[in-house]
């Protein structure tokens, strides 16, 4: 009988609890809808896209279980991205190379615009999205409401949710189509909404900047982020590198020097060969691999680094970025 009404306890707890927090959500989004008509957002806008969602339970659980930007450990990437032979490795290689070609003809067309390399568009599709198959199929309406509502950056996420509001109701995507991560990014470039309108392009000029489902605008809007951050046409990202066995690591980790040093001090690509481009500068740094890689990156590198504050990230690209060359 004690356990019974325990359980009955526990059950009444909950109800209450979840009913609380329906009711404390409806009221915050009363309050919401106030302030996005203060910003311009249309009554018929925020009726269609706040009216009916509810607090998302899996978005805070993730949420909460996210204590720093996403990025992979080194034996998951090792794993999947490294070795050619692995299914994943493979697929996202082998389908980058093909899908360039395929598109090779409109890459050049916005290479030729943004002075942004093709292949380097086609390598951050991929890794962001898989060109397209994975942009997240969370209602990013509700996944940024529910942060905006319960985190510990309600300004940040209430800022995005007012954003992607505007992005609906300027009519570059239906509600129904606003699909995206469970923190709020969206379509296959991944964009935060307030990024949206600092880098989204119109490329096919048909009057939305549609980069869930336009390749034109999809490619266009990366390049148009990567050109916005100084990225250097044709130039090198990054090179595994092979240090030679007894040198100090202390002289030559993050030092700023010419290609052309670097290699009198015998430090070689890893096939032994010197590091190409001799009047470039790079910078020597360690990934935090289990088997310790170095790189000399250039300019780009930290381009790279802007779209995602990740080395793996940067190291990803570069892998794509030679494997589409034909240098893997």
């Amino acid at each position: 009988m004690i356990r019974i009404e325990g359980f009955l306890l526990i059950l009444l707890l909950v109800f209450f609890s979840t009913s609380s927090l329906a009711s404390s959500f409806s009221t915050w989004k009363k309050t919401f809808a106030k302030k996005a008509m203060k910003n311009g957002i249309k009554r018929t806008t925020i009726h269609k896209t706040i009216s009916n969602i509810k607090f998302n339970d899996q978005v805070y659980a993730l949420y909460k279980k996210q204590k720093k930007p996403p990025n992979l450990t080194s034996s998951e990437f090792l794993k999947n991205w490294l070795p050619l032979e692995k299914r994943k490795g493979q697929f996202i290689t082998s389908r980058g190379k093909e899908l360039y070609q395929k598109h090779r003809e409109l890459l050049l067309k916005v290479e030729k615009k943004y002075k942004v390399d093709g292949k380097i568009i086609v390598a951050l599709w991929g890794i962001e999205t898989e060109y397209g198959d994975f942009v997240g199929n969370f209602n990013v309406t509700e996944a940024l409401a529910t942060l905006a509502y319960k985190s510990r950056r309600k300004k940040f996420f209430t800022r995005e949710l007012l954003s992607a509001l505007k992005i609906i109701d300027r009519g570059h995507v239906n509600p129904d189509e606003m699909l995206g991560s469970w923190a709020g990014a969206i379509g296959q470039c991944q964009f935060m909404p307030t990024n949206f309108f600092v880098f989204a392009q119109d490329f096919d000029n048909d009057g939305k900047k549609d980069i869930w489902n336009s390749l034109p605008d999809i490619f266009s809007s990366i390049a148009n982020y990567l050109k916005k951050n100084r990225w250097h046409l044709k130039k090198p990202i990054g090179h595994q590198i092979k240090l030679p066995a007894r040198k100090s690591k202390k002289s030559i980790l993050g030092k700023w020097k010419k290609n052309r040093i670097w290699n009198k001090r015998g430090i070689t690509l890893m096939n032994g060969t010197p590091i190409p481009y001799p009047q470039f500068q790079s910078k020597i740094i360690k990934l935090k691999f289990n088997d310790q890689r170095y790189m000399a990156i250039h300019h780009n590198f930290n381009v790279i680094l802007r779209w995602n504050r990740s080395n793996i990230f940067a190291f990803k690209a570069i892998y794509l970025m030679d494997y589409f060359n034909g240098t893997h």
